[in-house]
């Protein structure tokens, strides 16, 4: 994860800690509960997540295979990325 904010600041010419701090204010906004019924095609169901890191995990998923990772776990084993 550390990998991809430094990547991701690099692109944008910015320092790390203000996209981490991005990210992160990004991610809590995309799970108030408005939100959450918005997030059932990137998350493949309607989920338990307990905090906002586990999120990102699956928005970050989502991006990089095109598929929910809990749909890519049904389906045998996850693709890999």
């Amino acid at each position: 994860m550390v990998y991809a904010v430094d990547r991701m600041a690099e692109r944008a010419e910015r320092p790390v800690g203000g996209v981490s701090r991005n990210i992160q204010r990004l991610t809590r906004a995309c799970w108030d509960a408005e939100n959450r019924k918005n997030l059932l095609p990137f998350l493949g169901r309607d989920m338990p997540i307990r905090v906002p890191k586990e999120l990102l995990f699956h928005l970050a998923y989502y991006s990089r295979t095109g598929i929910p990772y809990i749909k890519a776990m049904k389906h045998h084993a996850a693709p890999p990325v």
